[in-house]
């Protein structure tokens, strides 16, 4: 199991996550998202989208109904109205790029890449209050649960973590209890309740930038160690001149493949834990 942070900025985007990752094609896509949209926007309709993208209505009507596709040159003014986050907009520009294939091969391709972003889409996301703070271990643990199955026992889990760790381990099985990411079977082995968990953008919550500080924080901790082993780590770190536009244009495609190869990696019969952190951002413009 791979633990995924992801950050969700609001209830309403949470809700049309869900709405687009059921969907099969851009057709389904657009008519759901479009229903979902006007039970909060009456004056949202065909009309509204028309105006706004400068198209007849007649023609949103086919695209919503699956007469036409969506021309390419339409779809940054199209998918701009609905609101929805990087991802979930790399998500749609997969479908429509499958729908407007005709290469049984490249639909394949496009294909698995669209259900690797459906998967990485498709995570619970909770709230984890602030009076956790510095108690990120949990979440590392959770994810250590892959280790044994994903159900380990503490007699397991002391030995994994070792002595130093014995109070610190306590404490984490104890909130992940509390907070219903886990429970504990007769047995005496625990196992999850939640496959994957997330957080939310919250004022009283832990957020995805918390848990990106403390997975940097981890990395250089690190580095001594394994700098120099190449065949178990990879330690990189480089600056280079770009055009800044192609560069922005390269990160959506990117964070895809970034995604895919989580998602490939991870195994519920695990026998290793990693830490996958990249940075890639900008120093400054002329």
């Amino acid at each position: 199991m791979s633990q995924h942070a992801v950050f969700v900025a609001t209830e309403y985007q949470n809700t049309i996550q869900e709405v687009l990752i059921a969907c099969d094609n851009s057709t389904e896509a657009f008519r759901r998202l479009y229903q979902q949209k006007k039970q909060g926007e009456h004056h949202f309709s065909l009309a509204f989208i028309a105006r706004e993208c400068g198209v007849s209505k007649g023609y949103v009507s086919d695209v919503m109904s699956g007469r036409r596709l969506l021309s390419k040159k339409h779809w940054l003014k199209f998918l701009s109205l609905f609101d929805l986050s990087p991802s979930m907009e790399y998500f749609f520009r997969l479908l429509l790029s499958r729908d407007s294939l005709k290469s049984l091969g490249e639909i394949q391709s496009i294909s698995e890449e669209i259900e690797a972003q459906r998967k990485a889409l498709s995570i619970t996301k909770r709230v984890i209050p602030k009076k956790v703070r510095g108690l990120l271990f949990s979440f590392e643990l959770l994810c250590a649960f892959g280790l044994f199955g994903n159900r380990p026992s503490k007699t397991q889990l002391r030995e994994y973590y070792g002595a130093k760790k014995g109070v610190e381990l306590d404490i984490a099985l104890h909130l992940l209890k509390s907070k219903e990411f886990i429970d504990i079977a007769e047995d005496g082995h625990y196992y999850l309740l939640k496959e994957h968990i997330g957080f939310f953008d919250s004022e009283d919550g832990l957020t995805h930038k918390d848990f990106m500080k403390e997975s940097i924080r981890n990395a250089i901790s690190h580095v001594d160690e394994f700098h120099l082993k190449r065949d178990e780590a990879i330690y990189e770190t480089a600056i280079i001149s770009v055009k800044k536009d192609e560069y922005c244009s390269q990160l959506d495609a990117f964070r895809s493949q970034l995604h895919r190869m989580q998602t490939d990696m991870e195994t519920g019969h695990a026998d290793t834990l990693i830490r996958f952190n990249i940075q890639l951002f900008p120093l400054g413009h002329r």
